[in-house]
């Protein structure tokens, strides 16, 4: 996307917004298809009117921007986010409607859950009259600047990394091609770990089969808004605003993260653990610290930001 005047953007803390001068450029189709949700690569935007100019304004507390994470990367957290970076972006070259000026690629509208190392990115609804960048253009420019990122990761670049920026020269080579091929080279290398993981754990396990437990975990949402309850016996629940990522969905409450708690299960006792969610998982009025797991017992009360949900179980 090039500036030319008719849009002024501006930048705070968890959010971008940018106003556009000229009506003539809106596209209300553009802006049609990100209040559909169909491209989940996409921060959501809210339109609103300023001194009389439209004005286009995406949340991203949830997420950080890409210079301010870049630096804590490793070899393999890098390839995660710029296979992720160019997997999301060439996606959208299959949508009708969506046309390669209008991505902001700039750097600090690049957006990372810092968790799942999802990327996020800034589309603006304007018409092909103010923008006509075609997609090989946004092809070349995307790998020179993945060349220049790659100087400011916190390790020097390894021989994955060397081998991946090697591709990225090969301009013969489809950024397609190019992502898909590091994107599996990972997840088969983590499918070897989870396997291998798997095999030292049967190792030490006692021989007899553990039994799963018939305990279930009930939470029931203590608010009157909305009708909501979970029935948890998987090891692993997520909870979170997300349709995509979480397991049990806490929609209507933008206080909520995306990837908000995770409920654990083990032992037939349940424990909760926060995500680093931006307003805090507590129990019984006790914030609990990201990362450490809290053991959940019959009566507690569960709060999500402001949403509170009642402990119970069920045999």
């Amino acid at each position: 996307m090039k500036e030319n005047g008719i849009i002024e953007k501006r930048e705070g803390d968890g959010y971008v917004s940018y106003l556009l001068k000229e009506d003539r450029f809106y596209s209300q189709t553009g802006y049609k298809m990100l209040q559909s949700g169909s491209c989940r690569s996409f921060l959501p935007c809210t339109q609103i009117r300023f001194n009389g100019y439209r004005k286009f304004v995406y949340l991203s507390g949830e997420y950080r921007r890409l210079p301010k994470i870049l630096s804590t990367f490793g070899e393999e957290e890098f390839i995660a986010v710029m296979t992720g970076l160019i997997s999301a972006v060439m996606n959208l070259k299959d949508n009708l409607f969506v046309r390669a000026g209008c991505l902001d690629l700039t750097d600090n509208s690049i957006f990372i859950d810092h968790i799942t190392k999802e990327v996020y990115l800034v589309y603006l609804p304007l018409s092909e009259e103010y923008e006509r960048t075609e997609w090989f253009e946004l092809d070349t420019a995307l790998r020179n600047r993945i060349m220049e990122w790659s100087r400011h990761i916190s390790c020097p670049p390894g021989k994955k990394i060397a081998q991946f920026l090697s591709a990225l020269q090969e301009t013969d080579r489809s950024l397609e091609d190019i992502g898909k091929r590091f994107r599996d080279a990972r997840n088969l290398q983590k499918e070897k770990l989870r396997t291998d993981d798997l095999k030292e754990e049967q190792m030490v396990k006692q021989p007899e089969a553990l039994r799963q437990s018939g305990r279930k975990l009930n939470l029931r949402y203590m608010g009157a808004d909305q009708n909501l309850e979970f029935t948890i016996t998987d090891e692993k629940f997520i909870l979170g605003r997300s349709p995509y990522r979480a397991d049990g969905q806490i929609s209507g409450n933008l206080r909520v993260g995306n990837v908000h708690c995770t409920i654990w299960h083990r032992n037939e006792q349940y424990y909760a653990e926060d995500m680093q969610s931006r307003n805090g998982t507590y129990i019984n009025g006790i914030m609990l610290k990201a990362g450490e797991q809290s053991l959940l017992h019959q009566g507690d009360i569960l709060k999500l930001a402001d949403s509170s949900f009642l402990v119970g179980f069920k045999e």
